[in-house]
């Protein structure tokens, strides 16, 4: 299940949007109606279809480098798109991601199907839309780890401090093998911080007074990360909120404690 999971996340039909609206155009086309449902649609390539056959694409590009075969006494904006379309590649959705990346960071878009089966149109957008879906989680947890660590040296600069608030923080038998603040698990340095005595000595001062809204802001954190690093599924729109408020707020302490400083 794992296998399978992996292989489908390179496929190129991970890239395209449930709710992509894929508008094709004519060959009679004027390029005023081509621009002006571009900019409607925010598109930057109009298939161009002469009944189910692609015969080309109409983008931007291809507009400015057909331009010089427009006679100077007519206007642009009326001429026909026919002769104004570059090609693209077509892949299949079925694809690995990998092997059309390149193809779409040439022309900015790749056409998913065949020259009579069109299916989709898959952007660069679409690329960087998917990529950060994927790694957005991935950052915001490597930022709070991060920002944690930082609240915790600046509550405890002395080494010797911060190693007795580890060992403070577990059983001698269950006590991690290093004390070391950037060895520390997520888990095992949210434990740290909210043991009482270390809280009140040390981590009230940078990570705020009150430890019940430490506790209820970073603890969801934890169960997410085990999610998200375990591969238990996607990650809900209710999670990345945690996430990103989590993340706020521990930058917000930051700024409180620099500026105490």
């Amino acid at each position: 299940m794992v296998d399978a999971q992996r292989h489908e996340f390179l496929k190129v039909r991970r890239l395209i949007p449930d709710e992509q609206d894929m508008v094709t155009i004519g060959p009679g086309t004027t390029v005023r109606s081509a621009l002006e449902l571009m900019r409607q649609h925010e598109f930057d390539q109009l298939p161009v279809l002469a009944g189910a056959e692609v015969v080309g694409v109409f983008t931007y590009r291809s507009l400015a480098k057909g331009l010089g075969h427009v006679r100077p006494q007519d206007d642009p904006l009326n001429a026909h798109v026919d002769d104004l379309t570059e090609d693209l590649e077509f892949v299949r959705s079925s694809d690995d991601v990998a092997n059309v990346l390149r193809f779409i960071d040439r022309d900015g878009a790749v056409l998913v199907g065949d020259e009579t089966h069109l299916l989709a149109v898959a952007t660069s957008e679409d690329v960087t839309r998917f990529l950060w879906a994927q790694t957005h989680p991935f950052v915001l947890l490597q930022d709070i780890e991060f920002a944690m660590r930082d609240l915790g040296r600046r509550a405890c600069p002395d080494e010797e401090v911060l190693i007795e608030c580890v060992r403070a923080a577990f059983p001698p038998q269950g006590t991690p093998r290093s004390c070391v603040l950037e060895d520390l698990t997520l888990g095992e340095l949210l434990q740290v911080v909210k043991n009482g005595p270390n809280y009140g000595h040390h981590f009230n001062k940078t990570f705020g007074k009150n430890s019940n809204y430490v506790s209820s802001t970073l603890d969801p954190v934890l169960e997410i990360r085990n999610k998200v690093f375990h591969f238990r599924g996607e990650v809900s729109v209710e999670e990345l909120e945690a996430l990103a408020a989590a993340h706020k707020w521990l930058l917000k302490r930051i700024a409180i404690a620099r500026a105490g400083q």
